[in-house]
């Protein structure tokens, strides 16, 4: 192939990237018409049950700028900050504090009982393919969300998930938290 040849073809490679590249940005804006600050979920086989990522303001973590908050009826609401381990990591949740609960605070950490394991926080896409990066603010809102442990600390320990006293166990099935509403309003 001669030097002109390899130009041409060059030349041809470069305009076919910057086709595709321009293609896919339309496919993108697409991908994130639902964001996850502010989506809602309802947990599968108990309606009653809702979650929400919603801001974290001046206090979030490095992992991630949401909150994600299960209401389990109007007046009970738990909510957790979202961690995310280096290497192979897990996302998990931390137990917090309501806001408007916590003079000088906006989420204060709950203690939580020695040796209990982390709540860890699954986020998938709607073919239930595993998302490996924590929800954040203008990113697509996960299809569903799993917690696997949340129903057994609701029912054995949920003191440690609130800051409420005198906070009563609770019947919550274990299942998926279904996306019902995006969040495309920011806060």
């Amino acid at each position: 192939m001669t030097g002109i040849g390899r130009l041409a073809q060059a030349a041809a490679f470069t305009l076919s990237m910057a086709i595709l590249a321009t293609a896919s940005a339309p496919a993108e804006a697409r991908r994130t018409q639902c964001r996850a600050n502010g989506a809602h979920y309802v947990l599968q086989g108990a309606p009653q049950v809702t979650a929400l990522f919603r801001g974290a303001s001046t206090q979030s973590t490095p992992s991630s700028d949401l909150v994600f908050q299960i209401r389990t009826a109007p007046d009970r609401e738990y909510l957790f900050l979202i961690h995310q381990a280096q290497g192979f990591g897990r996302m998990s949740l931390e137990p917090v504090s309501h806001p408007g609960r916590t003079e000088g605070y906006r989420y204060r950490s709950l203690p939580q009982p020695e040796g209990e394991p982390p709540l860890l926080l699954y986020t998938f896409d709607r073919r239930l393919r595993t998302l490996e990066s924590p929800p954040r603010e203008g990113v697509e809102a996960p299809r569903f969300v799993f917690v696997p442990d949340v129903a057994q600390r609701l029912w054995y320990d949920p003191a440690s998930l609130t800051d409420r006293p005198g906070i009563d166990r609770e019947v919550v099935p274990v299942g998926l938290f279904r996306r019902v509403h995006c969040g495309n309003r920011r806060r």
